[in-house]
């Protein structure tokens, strides 16, 4: 069953300043829209931080690779946000050829909504010509991202959603007291 997460404007807005401050957005910026909007994603890094940080988007026809392929070919997207099962497709069901030519195009790809496994990955960064692949952690009750890697494929760590970015996070143990960096506990 769909879960209801009341959110104000203002939190969507402020959670789209956070995106286009993690990303550093500019009006160079194309996003590659492919989600349905009631995804918080669809809706607050797709829509609203384009066009707060002066850029624009371009909607896919679809969610297949080929219209994926065409937005950022044709449409002229210089970033987009995939599902790692959207990402698989892609890498399984477009050409090298497309792959490699969307890549020299796109200024990084977002993954986002579910854990990314380090080999696919670094296949995906290997297979879309170096383009750096951004990992973030969010929740709809957050109004998007909470941690993000850096699209400077220098600065990010495959294998880790990033960094806190808009918001205060810590790694708490089963009471509640604060954990060292590195330690295993919850993230709150």
């Amino acid at each position: 069953m769909p879960k209801r997460v009341p959110l104000r404007f203002e939190q969507c807005l402020h959670g789209a300043r956070s995106v286009g401050v993690a990303l550093d957005l500019s009006p160079k910026d194309r996003a590659l829209h492919a989600l349905p909007m009631f995804h918080i994603g669809a809706l607050v890094d797709l829509f609203f931080a384009p066009l707060m940080f002066g850029g624009s988007l371009v909607i896919a026809e679809g969610k297949e690779p080929s219209f994926l392929r065409e937005a950022v070919l044709e449409g002229g997207a210089t970033w987009m946000q995939l599902v790692p099962t959207m990402l698989a497709r892609c890498l399984d069901d477009l050409p090298a050829d497309d792959r490699r030519n969307m890549g020299q195009r796109l200024r990084f790809i977002r993954s986002a909504s579910s854990d990314l496994a380090v080999p696919q990955h670094l296949r995906a960064e290997d297979a879309f010509d170096e383009t750096p692949l951004v990992q973030i952690y969010g929740m709809t009750e957050t109004s998007g991202q909470i941690t993000s890697n850096p699209p400077s494929i220098a600065k990010r760590r495959p294998g880790t959603v990033g960094m806190p970015a808009g918001a205060e996070v810590s790694i708490r143990d089963a009471c509640g007291a604060a954990l060292d960096y590195g330690a295993v506990g919850e993230v709150c």
